[in-house]
């Protein structure tokens, strides 16, 4: 090869490289990454789940622009607290989850985060914030482009607070149809009796109605999935045992339509009818995936 046709070949390797790297930042710029849980509670879960997990509530308020917030101790000397926000358009659901304190080695179960971190240590673990800002008295606050959560450093340089924010009309506004799941797909999940399968299909404020009773989740998702405290998955015991008598393809006993809610977005429903009981399983977009938002069992 001569050096004017090896210099050729180098130039062209380096353009291709210099293109995939381009395409590597390009796509890293724009990736995206939602949070839904922090210290076992889950954005969306109804007003009254802190209320019953923590009971110690400190302090309540509402800010001018509508929005109400809920202060819970975690610990009895209020070393560490929670912060629950609830967005004026749905007062009865959470909308933020913050924990705060000086606790150090509090896990808040977070990407492995635990209060009294290093801020050398958070950034090994989040990167780089897409930028600082002060926070007067509760220090610097660093924020992630492309993701809901920011944390807090103190004073000390150490890790103080997390807080996870439910802007989910940002990174998934348009319903996506091809995400709903197929009857193969979600009784899969049912079926497989693993709560923690389960609980991900299911919207954070599901409601179940059986016997003129509803049941919703009433304690934090880790605190569900240890215990069943509301009775959710017995209610999807009932389901997964009704799935596996159902023949899909038989119009007669499975169909699925479309429920139309002013002010939602379209639902996806599945009807499961057998000799004995009916049931109705109610698909809502949430969080970019379709998940059960209600269940009515006869």
């Amino acid at each position: 090869m001569t050096y004017s046709n090896l210099f050729k070949s180098n130039t062209k390797i380096q353009f291709l490289v210099l293109i995939l790297l381009g395409f590597i930042g390009f796509t890293s710029a724009f990736a995206k990454e939602f949070q839904t849980d922090l210290n076992g509670f889950r954005l969306k879960q109804f007003r009254t789940v802190p209320k019953n997990e923590l009971k110690n509530l400190l302090q309540k308020d509402k800010f001018e622009d509508g929005f109400e917030y809920e202060m819970y101790a975690i610990k009895p000397d209020t070393s560490v607290y929670m912060t629950f926000e609830y967005d004026k358009a749905d007062l009865n659901v959470i909308w933020s989850i913050q924990v705060t304190g000086r606790a150090k080695g509090y896990d808040c179960k977070f990407k492995g985060l635990t209060l009294g971190m290093s801020k050398d240590e958070v950034e090994h673990t989040l990167g780089q914030p897409s930028s600082k800002v002060d926070a007067g008295e509760y220090g610097t606050r660093w924020e992630y482009e492309g993701t809901n959560y920011s944390v807090e450093i103190n004073s000390q340089n150490q890790l103080s607070s997390i807080k996870i924010m439910n802007i989910s009309d940002k990174f998934f506004p348009r319903v996506d149809a091809t995400m709903i799941p197929s009857f193969e797909q979600f009784s899969a999940v049912i079926r497989s009796g693993d709560r923690k399968k389960i609980i991900n299909l299911l919207d954070p404020d599901i409601e179940i109605y059986e016997k003129n009773e509803t049941y919703s989740f009433e304690r934090a998702i880790d605190s569900e999935i240890d215990s069943d405290a509301s009775g959710v998955f017995r209610r999807i015991e009932t389901i997964k045992a009704r799935l596996e008598l159902v023949n899909p393809t038989d119009s007669t006993q499975y169909e699925e339509n479309i429920r139309i809610m002013e002010g939602r977005t379209p639902m996806h429903v599945a009807k499961i009818k057998t000799a004995k009981n009916y049931t109705e399983i109610v698909f809502n977009w949430t969080f970019g995936k379709y998940r059960i938002w209600e269940i009515k069992l006869d």
